[in-house]
């Protein structure tokens, strides 16, 4: 019991205002979270729950230090970007992207991770707009897919898709979007950074429109979505 009281008081930084501008701020705070894990065995001991932080977990799962020392030359400083930008950009892109789904924390969400998302939106905004009329996503076990035809749905985390026509093949379920012709919100950094996966992430906030929900003999789920003016 004393234990848990002691967590309790020691992760309060966690929910504490942070503000992150350059890669030593992000380091500092993951240095502290990580002598936290330490001290008390987090994981091991299930103290996530009380800690009540979402994914927040995964910002020691080793992807930022690993950028951090290698952020010298790359695509995205190439075009613009800073060097927290690209951090965080292609810590989205790894085993980090968790982190950004916004959906999956409770409130209230720890700053750092409001702060990482800002930054994410920032280093999006900076990449050439998808041109094309296809994108899929494959749906993992948390995304929504309990849709009616005519709803609308607007993630409140930047939402990942490909521009490979068969992305999605093997999946139980997809997306399948429609982008705006003119005014998409539809990043692509496969323009920039090119990859097996053509990678085309929608900015937080995207409205898209439920347009035809299909089951074919496949069993798999095909939502047809369309993006839609904000």
């Amino acid at each position: 019991m004393n234990n848990e009281i002691n967590i309790i008081e020691d992760s309060k930084f966690i929910f504490e205002p942070v503000q992150i501008d350059k890669p030593s701020d992000l380091i500092e705070f993951i240095e502290r979270y990580r002598r936290l894990d330490e001290k008390y065995n987090i994981f091991m001991n299930d103290y996530s729950v009380s800690l009540n932080d979402g994914n927040l977990h995964h910002i020691c799962n080793g992807d930022f230090e690993m950028l951090i020392e290698d952020n010298s030359d790359n695509s995205y400083l190439k075009i613009g970007l800073s060097d927290i930008e690209s951090i965080v950009l292609r810590s989205f892109t790894m085993r980090s992207s968790g982190l950004y789904r916004l959906d999956e924390y409770n409130c209230p969400i720890p700053p750092i991770v409001i702060s990482l998302c800002e930054i994410l939106d920032n280093a999006l905004n900076k990449l050439p707009r998808f041109k094309g009329d296809l994108l899929i996503r494959a749906c993992d076990e948390v995304d929504p897919a309990n849709f009616q035809t005519g709803e609308m749905f607007i993630p409140n985390y930047a939402l990942t898709t490909s521009a490979n026509k068969n992305w999605g093949d093997g999946e139980n379920v997809i997306y399948i979007i429609t982008p705006l012709m003119e005014g998409s919100r539809a990043c692509a950094l496969y323009y920039v950074d090119d990859g097996p996966e053509k990678q085309v992430t929608f900015l937080r906030g995207t409205p898209f429109l439920v347009k035809d929900i299909k089951c074919p003999e496949t069993k798999k789920i095909e939502i047809y979505l369309e993006e839609v003016n904000k």
